[in-house]
């Protein structure tokens, strides 16, 4: 509960500061999250268990695309792109490339941390995650 408490203030004060200072901080934020992502994939892929994959064989795709669902919308932020119309030149054309781009990025993100975390725990596992 504290830790909820001090999070908003903190944010509340880097939104105060203005755009610019919530800018920098949004960057370091989203290069923070992709870091854990990467760290996570690097770490977890020398444990992975081939094992965890054999329950495509048996229930097929479906259940690794249903552990996987956490994982794209935990990191669906591309949206925020479209709130940019006022601050960016020729907003159409530049808007829709860099939510192409954005969703390409995510969906490439996530298919690898999904892969890694099945190869860790199971669809199970992170089928039943999906679920609470």
């Amino acid at each position: 509960m504290m830790f909820a408490v001090v999070a908003v203030l903190l944010l509340t004060l880097i939104n105060v500061a203005g755009i610019r200072t919530s800018t920098n901080a949004s960057k370091i934020m989203a290069m923070i999250k992709v870091g854990v992502l990467v760290l996570f994939t690097l770490l977890g892929i020398s444990t992975v268990k081939g094992t965890n994959y054999e329950s495509f064989t048996s229930t097929g795709v479906h259940s690794g695309l249903e552990a996987s669902t956490i994982v794209f919308f935990a990191y669906t932020e591309y949206t925020r792109i479209a709130t940019l119309d006022k601050e960016i030149k020729e907003f159409e054309k530049t808007i829709s490339r860099a939510i192409l781009i954005s969703l390409a990025i995510t969906a490439i993100i996530s298919v690898i941390v999904t892969t890694v975390g099945i190869g860790l725990v199971g669809t199970d596992r992170l089928r039943t995650v999906t679920r609470q």
